[in-house]
């Protein structure tokens, strides 16, 4: 356990991919050696994610069950725009589930960016995302789900699920694909609002348009 003031994740984030490849080596060699970490927790004033900045942040690491690194890894973390844990199965390419008890787009939207760093390309890793609390500072908005899978053209979206204010719902898919430049992107999306009122008026955003039904794809 311990603080500190300030935290790079994305240069740790490249020393642990150094580390883990020789963790494993030394694994498949038979040696166990080494340390053998049980839990810890971290207070962080100040956590740059690369392009976003965190203030003042607990994270938490430990096994779900069993020793390491046999049954993965769970980390937590808690902000004031965040609270939830991911977890990290065992395996070569583990498929990461990300589960968010409070997600609050509101605060994530007004935090400290750095516009002189431009956003790493790194594909994103196969993961499950599930925010039973999507907030909108004080307002929430209701429950996200969603799954994220890699291919071989790029990045897949699937299950998009979102159960809003009232009886909003939204659900669908995306894609990005790869290419020259940029890219390109691909959405499909059904929305259905018989009152998009009480979530607009979360967002903070009512206006004329709020008493009419939505209906949308």
């Amino acid at each position: 356990d311990g603080s500190v003031e300030r935290l790079d994740l994305p240069a740790w984030s490249a020393w642990w991919e150094r580390v883990r490849g020789e963790l494993k080596e030394l694994a498949a060699a038979g040696d166990t050696a080494g340390p053998n970490l049980r839990s810890a927790e971290l207070r962080i004033g100040r956590l740059d994610l690369g392009s976003t900045v965190l203030e003042r942040v607990k994270l938490g690491i430990a096994p779900p069950s069993g020793p390491p690194p046999a049954d993965g890894w769970v980390l937590s973390a808690q902000s004031q725009a965040l609270a939830g844990q991911l977890t990290i199965p065992p395996g070569r390419d583990p498929t990461l589930a990300l589960a968010f008890s409070r997600l609050d787009l509101k605060a994530l939207a007004g935090l400290e960016t750095d516009a002189g760093d431009p956003v790493r390309s790194r594909p994103l890793p196969a993961l499950t995302l599930r925010v039973d609390d999507l907030r909108w500072g004080e307002g929430s908005l209701g429950r996200l789900s969603l799954a994220v899978a890699p291919d071989d053209l790029g990045t897949r979206v699937t299950g998009i699920d979102f159960r809003g204010v009232g009886d909003t719902a939204l659900r669908g898919e995306a894609a990005w694909i790869d290419g020259e430049g940029a890219g390109r992107g691909r959405v499909s999306l059904v929305l259905h609002s018989s009152d998009p009122g009480p979530l607009l008026q979360e967002l903070e955003s009512a206006n004329a348009v709020t008493q009419a039904p939505l209906e949308s794809s």
